[in-house]
């Protein structure tokens, strides 16, 4: 068996080649990691459920641009837990990476200095009980996603020739409500 590591570097030189970079095609399915509104760096209580993930991490980069790491920090985190919920809601599992991808483009233009800020954001969070219990409420207060996942059905296999609808059959929405904020935030029980 090859490794992967080689059998990457050895893509790498073939997409080099003329030949190999004239068949290589980008495919990208209309609503992939779209995001529906163009969030400004939002208060707390501006908070809706009907923002997804792809509206909400825009929304954190506007808050790091201006500084605003306390909005940033809230924003963050209200935008893994759904997207964590939307993991479990959707089906194609080629579609569950879309919450990485939403978080590398929304570091991958920022300085340094502003990812370290925003690091030590999160720290100072999580690291005062008092401050994390209030994120985690309000992230309670907002509620679950209501909304349609379709940046992240968008995103995966299932796009090219699935039904369009690429939800678990039976999805048990309060058990997933619960593991987003207990097993992915950590949040103390309410």
């Amino acid at each position: 068996m090859k490794h992967p590591v080689v059998v990457a570097a050895l893509g790498s030189l073939m997409l080099g080649h003329s030949a190999w970079a004239q068949r290589v095609a980008n495919y990208e399915a209309k609503g992939n990691l779209q995001a529906t509104i163009d969030l400004n760096c939002i208060a707390t209580d501006k908070m809706k459920n009907t923002y997804t993930p792809a509206d909400l991490y825009r929304a954190v980069g506007k808050c790091l641009n201006q500084g605003d790491m306390k909005k940033s920090v809230f924003l963050y985190a209200i935008a893994g837990a759904y997207a964590r919920f939307d993991t479990q809601r959707v089906a194609d599992a080629t579609a569950h990476d879309a919450n990485t991808v939403l978080t590398m483009q929304t570091f991958s233009t920022l300085a340094d200095e502003q990812k370290t800020a925003f690091k030590q954001a999160m720290n100072r969070v999580a690291d005062d009980p008092e401050n994390f219990g209030k994120m985690c409420a309000d992230i309670r207060r907002v509620g679950p996603p209501a909304y349609f996942p379709t940046y992240m059905i968008q995103h995966g296999m299932g796009a090219f020739g699935g039904d369009g609808k690429g939800l678990v059959p039976n999805f048990d929405a309060a058990a997933a409500r619960k593991s987003s904020l207990d097993s992915y935030l950590h949040c103390p029980p309410a």
